[in-house]
């Protein structure tokens, strides 16, 4: 078992690593394009008393796509791109790259040695990242934690850089000043929008995962750029001083946490003549209000992130915390709980049939619906497309089936109050501890049972294969 769990790290580990080094540079990139647009907006402004303007506006939005290029750098990562089904061939090619090393070793001879040097050969090259984490089990929650992570972060950014291309043409397009007070807007709510998600990112994935690339944190590296420069007479002599600029730079890519360490070490260089008066004054007034408004800003991001914005349900991440919270109870009190699996019948065709805006009022309509009938101690969030899942805790096999089968039938019968067309459900319910203990189990268990549910017909509840 432990040597198919190290498989499993080297099979995701190199993807991520990619993704984590670029997160550097993406951050560094929003600060050209905050600028780029700044000047846009101001452009567009004076383009409303001076149509000539327009020219200057085009060159703007040249620069803005050149600056779009490195922040929405490495979105296409195969791991983290496609659908959860993806990762789960990975999953069994891994697990088929381990029974045939087992294999190898049954058979004795040559084989057996090969094998046991391949296997000796895997546990060598990740050795190091077991050593700084501490466990296996740290690391493999960590990996656990990035696919979720990874798989939010690629659709969030892909809608971000869809609603940009849109804004580009828009804005290339726009013929008369009338136009220009609705795009400046839209332009400020989207580059901070971009800034709220990739500093969130940043919590969120790189904060938690840097530590298994050995290298040095973003902070260290933040000042070490500047203890590089020469300090002292030398920096007297060269006048090569740290302005105002740089530390605004930084400042709006570090956390508050962050934000003290880097004055800290920064006010050590100014003893050494290396910061211009106007930096040192930003970095001891202006500096630490920045970062506060950040803290309040991500707090508030965060806390929007732990809901679904289209189903108005706990997103997949915060969905999965509290179920982990329930699972633990139940088995720390031997109490039964059920996962209860359920996907939209025919939900392409909705959206096909009737465009997106009207698909999503289904799916909010189904999903708030679904709500109104569980207890208060049940959780329900969106799983993901037109998956919603339920953890339903101290409750037994058939009063659990019973839910679902009331889920099903309420769905059915209210649809129409919300949807221009009756709409139906398939649902999977999975038990513990009959079919697991541990959340990934009783998720797989109860998702396989619904997928039965399609291929039976729809429209009903499979609560065993």
């Amino acid at each position: 078992m432990v040597h198919e769990l190290l498989l499993t790290l080297q099979k995701l580990s190199a993807d991520e690593k990619n993704v984590l080094k670029t997160f550097e540079k993406r951050f560094l990139a929003i600060y050209p394009l905050k600028k780029h647009v700044a000047q846009l907006r101001e452009h567009l402004q004076a383009f409303k008393q001076e149509a000539t303007l327009k020219s200057t506006i085009v060159s703007d939005l040249e620069l803005i796509k050149q600056d779009i290029v490195p922040v929405f750098a490495n979105l296409d990562f195969t791991s983290f791109s496609q659908e959860k089904q993806a990762l789960d061939e990975l999953a069994k090619e891994k697990k088929a790259i381990f029974e045939e090393l087992t294999r190898d070793q049954a058979a004795g001879g040559e084989h057996e040695q090969r094998a046991n040097e391949k296997i000796a050969g895997i546990i060598k090259n990740i050795q190091e990242d077991l050593q700084a984490i501490g466990k296996e089990t740290d690391v493999l929650e960590h990996f656990k934690d990035a696919v979720v992570l990874f798989q939010g972060m690629i659709v969030r950014e892909r809608e971000l850089l869809r609603q940009l291309a849109i804004l580009l043409e828009e804005t290339e397009q726009s013929s008369t000043p009338a136009d220009a007070d609705r795009l400046m807007l839209a332009w400020q709510n989207l580059q901070e929008e971009l800034e709220d998600t990739l500093r969130r990112e940043k919590a969120d994935v790189y904060d938690v995962l840097q530590p298994l690339m050995h290298e040095k944190n973003w902070k260290e590296k933040m000042v070490e750029k500047y203890e590089r420069m020469p300090t002292g007479f030398f920096a007297r002599l060269f006048s090569k001083k740290i302005t105002r600029q740089d530390i605004e730079r930084d400042v709006a890519l570090l956390t508050p946490a962050e934000f003290t360490h880097y004055q800290n070490r920064l006010i050590n260089l100014a003893r050494l003549g290396m910061l211009s008066q106007d930096a040192l004054d930003f970095l001891q007034k202006e500096g630490p209000v920045q970062a506060e408004k950040q803290r309040i800003q991500l707090a508030r991001v965060t806390r929007l992130a732990t809901y679904d914005e289209r189903t108005r349900l706990l997103t997949a991440r915060a969905f999965m915390e509290e179920a982990e919270k329930n699972i633990e109870l139940a088995r720390r009190e031997n109490k039964p709980l059920s996962i209860i699996f359920i996907d939209i019948d025919y939900f392409k065709k909705v959206n096909d049939d009737y465009g997106h805006e009207l698909a999503n009022q289904v799916l909010l309509g189904v999903a708030q619906t679904i709500k109104k009938r569980l207890r208060k101690i049940d959780t329900i969030g969106r799983y993901g497309g037109e998956e919603i899942v339920i953890v339903a805790p101290d409750i037994n096999r058939k009063s659990s089936i019973k839910l679902a089968d009331e889920i099903r039938l309420l769905v059915m019968t209210q649809s129409t109050t919300f949807a221009p067309r009756q709409v139906t459900i398939s649902i999977g319910v999975s038990f513990m501890p009959d079919d697991g203990t541990d959340l990934k189990t009783l998720i797989k268990a109860s998702d396989a049972r619904m997928y039965i549910s399609k291929n039976s017909g729809r429209n009903r509840v499979t609560p065993t294969e």
